[in-house]
């Protein structure tokens, strides 16, 4: 869906070549590949910023309230992400420099009343003195975010604002013993880098030449400086993922001088061009080196679940465990584990496993090492649970899902007084 939005993007502000291009620069890009895989808010906010770009491209100028409708629906995503703050001054700025001159004021001004009551919509939808995870996320990172503690070195400030782009680390493939993705994502990064380059510089040769701005190419470039400097601002995690920030007006502006030539500067931007294509054809072939190198670092599903059931044959028995044993066990009888751990960030803090699993009693407890860190700590893990749950606790076994992939699982059996079952 995201290919297909970006396509009309494209189409809309240089036409179709300029849409296919962008297609392909998202379709050869590790992170886009990597974020296509994984349920994340990262994933689903490049979806609909997308959206909101394509509204800002296409809804008419006399629109009622466009800026209005265009800001609410901006800030409404909030509630997907925190770093929507980030892509709020950049969508301000692609709206108003597209927007004619004498209307631009009038739109700038709903966007910002829009933006404001959708962000207010969005936290009223959550109560954030309930929901531990919002407070712990949300408000503690927009409480301190790096505006308020700079670098104290020029340089550290130049290292820190590059991370936000040319950023390798990540919490996912941390697993990586040839360093196949953290390759492939440098070469990613150097690429893009280059790309950027060429079309700042034919954007720049094509204002000298014509001597009248480029409305589109000045908006999205101003709006990506925008969205970049408040990332910097507000932004203080550095994750792959963020570079996802920055595509709604990265990605479209490379395309759109891709197809374009410059005259004065033909040569030197043909030459960071295949400069920048090779680097990019590089990071393509890493990350298919990598993913193929991991997925024998993964067993395969089915001799997972043979594990489990040679642990627990049994199909009468109530089993609380990761979602993907979900499709082999009867739904009457299996809860996901993921359960408790969000009834933790919803309810304060809390971690009552007695009473949560208490009342339901399971035979089964799968864990996984999220569920020790959350729950048990450091530690033998059969004590501290028996200990945590009040019940007796019996080890049956581990499931190796493979070095790549989750771990390995602990299966616990679980011996419910009378009185509970």
């Amino acid at each position: 869906m995201a290919l297909g939005i970006f396509y009309v993007i494209g189409k809309a502000i240089g036409g179709h070549r300029t849409g296919l291009v962008l297609v392909f620069l998202l379709m050869v890009d590790p992170i886009f590949a990597t974020a296509s895989c994984l349920v994340r808010p990262e994933t689903l906010l490049l979806l609909t910023s997308a959206l909101v770009l394509w509204l800002i491209l296409s809804c008419p100028s006399d629109f009622f309230l466009r800026g209005f409708w265009i800001g609410l629906i901006a800030g409404l995503q909030v509630a997907i992400h925190p770093n929507t703050l980030a892509l709020l001054p950049g969508f301000l700025i692609v709206a108003g420099l597209l927007e004619e001159r004498k209307h631009r004021t009038s739109l700038v001004v709903t966007f910002i009343v829009g933006a404001g009551a959708g962000i207010i919509l969005a936290l009223l939808a959550a109560d954030l003195h309930r929901l531990w995870l919002a407070h712990g996320t949300f408000v503690a990172q927009m409480s301190r975010p790096p505006v308020f503690s700079p670098p104290r070195s020029l340089s550290a400030f130049f290292r820190f604002a590059a991370s936000k782009v040319y950023m390798t680390e990540s919490y996912f493939f941390q697993d990586d013993p040839h360093w196949h993705w953290r390759t492939c994502l440098r070469l990613r990064g150097l690429g893009i880098g280059f790309l950027l380059i060429a079309a700042c510089v034919t954007f720049v040769a094509q204002r000298s030449s014509d001597r009248r701005p480029d409305r589109i190419g000045k908006a999205f470039l101003y709006g990506l400086a925008a969205s970049f400097l408040t990332t910097i601002a507000l932004v203080a995690r550095t994750e792959v993922l963020y570079n996802l920030n920055i595509y709604p007006f990265l990605l479209p502006l490379i395309a759109l001088y891709w197809t374009r030539d410059s005259n004065s500067q033909r040569r030197v931007v043909a030459l960071l061009k295949r400069i920048s294509g090779l680097l990019l054809l590089g990071s393509l072939c890493f990350f298919i080196s990598f993913t193929n190198a991991y997925r024998f670092r993964c067993r395969p599903f089915s001799e997972v679940q043979a594990q489990f059931a040679a642990l627990v044959p049994n199909h009468a028995l109530k089993v609380v465990a990761p979602n993907l044993f979900w499709y082999q066990w009867p739904k009457d009888h299996f809860r996901d584990i993921g359960a408790l751990m969000y009834s933790h960030w919803y309810s304060g803090g809390q971690k009552d496993l007695s009473l949560w699993l208490g009342r339901w009693a399971p035979d089964i407890l799968v864990i996984d090492s999220p569920f020790k860190r959350i729950f048990l700590g450091p530690g033998p893990t059969g004590p501290r649970l028996a200990q945590v749950l009040k019940t007796g606790v019996r080890y049956l076994g581990a499931i190796d899902t493979g070095e790549g992939s989750y771990g390995s699982f602990e299966v616990y059996e679980l011996r419910w007084s009378k009185g509970v079952k």
